[in-house]
């Protein structure tokens, strides 16, 4: 699910089409994140935004952390993180972690006005600065990416560990016999019997006189 979260916000971020998120009432985990893989956000004075995932014990994914230090730094980001608080729009405003408010239920209509603005801007020159302002802002995120999803690592750490564990039980095991070939627990093996090598049939002998 975190790789699916990590391409979705990807292919989001990489749109060369202005994207706006709307956020009305709120916007929690999964929410947030991708949000901020858009270029705008517009929330409801009403509104509050989250990042509960650290107190659930669940690492933060889908490239959010990287986006929050864009966005806000690191010191802003680490205290979003870390101590999974509710932010109301007018402290997310304040903070720069989203872009417009509005009045509850005038989300939508904000979002409008704000594409019609850009639309009326020349469109070549408008997708130009939107990639140089992005390639700028992903630069943080290539070392991140690098070190790989906290998930991902996880999986990484997991499977090292069985295959640890699956060498010691190999260890443990007494040395095979003289002429007796060791066979590997891990995996079940199939021996076929070879049929019986039928003898040559002697002169003047039928077949159901052999044997």
């Amino acid at each position: 699910m975190a790789a699916i979260g990590d391409k979705l916000c990807a292919v989001w971020e990489a749109m060369p089409q202005m994207t706006i998120a709307l956020i009305e009432g709120y916007a929690v985990g999964a929410g947030l994140a991708l949000s901020l893989a858009c270029d705008w956000r517009v929330v409801a004075s009403d509104a509050f935004v989250s990042l509960p995932e650290i107190a659930l014990g669940i690492p933060l994914t889908w490239g959010a952390i990287p986006r929050l230090v864009n966005l806000v730094g690191p010191a802003r980001a680490t205290h979003l993180t870390l101590m999974c608080e509710r932010f109301g729009a007018a402290q997310a405003l304040e903070i720069g972690l989203i872009d417009h408010g509005c009045e509850p239920g005038q989300a939508l209509a904000r979002a409008q006005a704000l594409a019609s603005q850009t639309l009326a801007m020349p469109s070549a020159v408008a997708r130009m600065s939107k990639e140089s302002v992005n390639a700028i802002a992903r630069a943080l995120n290539r070392p991140a990416a690098a070190s790989g999803d906290p998930a991902q690592r996880s999986k990484r750490r997991q499977r090292a560990d069985q295959q640890r564990l699956v060498q010691h039980v190999d260890r443990q095991r007494p040395a095979p016999q003289r002429g007796q070939r060791r066979q590997d627990h891990r995996y079940a093996t199939c021996q076929q019997r070879r049929p019986a090598r039928q003898q040559p049939l002697a002169s003047g002998q039928s077949p159901e006189h052999q044997a």
